[in-house]
């Protein structure tokens, strides 16, 4: 291992370490702070509550769980009205820090069927031949490249 190695390592240590612009939160993920001050609370909310059957009246909703989905979304607000892109953290009790990453959005059944389709037309027309490219969903690297192109944009949309 050689000194420029060493340097790579320490910096990639560096990198998981909230600073000044990232923001943190603790387990539950309700507050989340920039540089030791609360600048987004995240909503918790649930569904009304019928009182009676006839649903004439209805109470407050009453906090709710909330998915990764739903807290990533308000960040997403947050960083779109602050225009900013800061990395987020969760701190837990011993003070380690994790880096949060949102959840993937699943791709749509009919872009997934387009795809497909677009993938086999390709196949049929260039062959099976040459590697296939990582994350390509059947791409092939000896295939042109703006057929490689057009089946990334594919890949991309939801």
């Amino acid at each position: 291992m050689d000194a420029y190695e060493d340097d790579r390592e320490d910096e990639a240590d560096e990198d998981l370490t909230p600073d000044a612009l990232d923001l943190t939160t603790d387990e539950d993920r309700v507050a989340f702070y920039r540089d030791g001050v609360c600048v987004v609370r995240i909503q918790r909310r649930a569904a009304p509550r019928k009182i009676r059957e006839t649903g004439t009246r209805t109470l407050p909703a009453e906090p709710g769980e909330l998915s990764d989905a739903a807290m990533w979304r308000q960040l997403d607000a947050y960083f779109k009205k602050e225009r900013i892109t800061a990395r987020v953290f969760e701190v837990d009790e011993g003070g380690t820090a994790t880096l949060m990453a949102p959840p993937k959005r699943k791709q749509s059944t009919h872009a997934r069927a387009r795809l497909d389709a677009a993938v086999a037309a390709a196949t049929k027309r260039y062959g099976e031949d040459g590697p296939l490219i990582a994350g390509g969903s059947g791409i092939r690297a000896n295939w042109p490249q703006r057929v490689q192109a057009k089946l990334g944009k594919l890949a991309a949309r939801r």
